[in-house]
């Protein structure tokens, strides 16, 4: 009904958009999306919205390019920013994903997300004490999980440390 009233408005676009994709009709809601960002191009959530939408859909890098124009029109958007460094570390690019990540925990000290990001990079890096220096963060925030567990116990293993690595391996197999 809003949409009849007002059809070249972005907003209502963006939250249909929005509606449509926490319901999971992604059609719909790619549609709507489009239409906001076609309406108002400068609007950062439509398109870092879009982005998320393309990753869900199997199209990450239409999606990091989402997240590249999100980002130009919204440096602070801490959920682009994340999603970027989710996209950028799936496709490799281990540093840029790693300096996306970094960028959110200095702001967000509480992202369990980035900081597993950001052990893993560190990981693929070679710099397995940095790496565990995330993964002992994540630990102090009492949010291991098998994942966690499995990084740890890599870390460990490549330190040298096998009464640790053994340890973290044995739990990440009891969360599998």
């Amino acid at each position: 009904r809003a949409l009849a009233l007002a059809p070249s408005d972005a907003e209502i676009h963006m939250l249909l958009g929005e509606a449509h994709f926490q319901a999971g009709n992604t059609e719909a809601a790619g549609r709507h999306l489009d239409e906001a960002i076609r309406l108002d191009s400068g609007r950062a959530v439509a398109w870092a919205r879009r982005a998320e939408l393309r990753r869900q859909l199997g199209d990450e890098l239409r999606a990091l390019a989402d997240c590249d124009v999100a980002l130009r029109l919204d440096p602070s958007d801490l959920c682009a920013r994340e999603l970027r460094a989710v996209l950028r570390g799936n496709l490799r690019m281990v540093r840029a994903s790693l300096a996306d990540a970094l960028r959110v925990v200095r702001r967000d000290p509480a992202n369990v997300e980035c900081h597993r990001i950001c052990a893993s990079m560190w990981l693929l890096l070679g710099r397995d004490g940095t790496a565990l220096s995330h993964l002992d963060e994540l630990d102090r925030m009492d949010t291991l999980d098998g994942e966690t567990h499995l990084l740890r116990g890599v870390a460990h293993a490549r330190l040298g440390e096998e009464a640790m690595a053994r340890r973290d391996l044995r739990r990440a197999l009891e969360h599998a």
